[in-house]
Formats: C-alpha cells, sequence, structure tokens
C-alpha cells in the first residue's frame, strides 16, 4: 500500500505542530532515515530549520539577517537583506 501512494520503505515518520498557522509551526520530518529535518517557524520574527547536513537560522524572516550552513555542499552563508548583503565561504564560494 505505502507504494502507491509513493512511499515505498524509505519514508520515515513525522510529528507537526502549528498554532495559528501559519504564523507559528514545528514539525520533524524524516523520522528514522538517515536524514532527519526539524523545523520551527514565528513567522515573521524567526525561523529554523535544522539537519543533518544543513543548519538554516533566519531573523526577521524573509529580508532580515539570515545564517546557512551547509555541510554537504561545504559553505557557509550569512545574508543581510538578502539579496543584497551576501558573504559566503567554503569551497567552491
Amino acid at each position: 500500500m505505502d507504494q502507491f501512494f509513493g512511499c515505498g520503505r524509505a519514508c520515515g515518520g513525522f510529528d507537526k505542530y502549528f498554532a495559528v498557522w501559519p504564523f507559528f509551526f514545528k514539525n520533524r520530518d524524516g523520522m528514522g532515515t538517515t536524514n532527519e529535518q526539524a523545523n520551527l517557524a514565528v513567522v515573521p520574527f524567526y525561523s529554523r530549520s535544522r539537519s543533518v547536513s544543513r543548519d538554516q537560522t533566519s531573523y526577521g524572516w524573509p529580508l532580515g539577517y539570515n545564517v546557512i550552513e551547509d555541510r554537504g555542499k561545504k559553505y557557509v552563508e550569512h545574508d543581510l537583506l538578502w539579496p543584497l548583503f551576501v558573504k559566503a565561504r567554503g569551497e567552491r564560494r
């Protein structure tokens, strides 16, 4: 039955919570897999996304201050008033 919905056996579990959506939500996706991701947002003040391969934190979303650490692509990026001021460093940046 899972294959009918496109999941197969690789799908992980999830945990989702929201209040006054879309202004506050908290969720975890991919539970039980190798790339679990946790998200938290209090729009427009704060947003956070964490996973094994990437972390992203935003203050004053979407135009405020953002920090992205991508361990898969091996770079760190700092944005202020994106896309006006962007500082990135890493192997290919």
